[in-house]
């Protein structure tokens, strides 16, 4: 049951609603109130790419 409720908080995330616009070649607005980081765009691809990777395939060993 708490792992269904995380689930459900998770999927109505702000990230995970543009991440699914994203992935359906829609435009997405960018979030009124960034968060400043010092990643690069290269960097945060990275981290995405292997994340994927690793649900794609988790027995390839966890991700970067």
């Amino acid at each position: 049951m708490e792992t269904n409720n995380e689930f459900k908080r998770v999927a109505q995330s702000e990230t995970t609603q543009m991440i699914a616009a994203i992935m359906r070649g829609e435009a997405v607005k960018p979030p009124e109130n960034p968060t400043p980081t010092d990643k690069t765009h290269q960097d945060v691809l990275r981290e995405v790419e292997a994340t994927y990777r690793q649900i794609l395939n988790p027995k390839e060993g966890k991700a970067e």
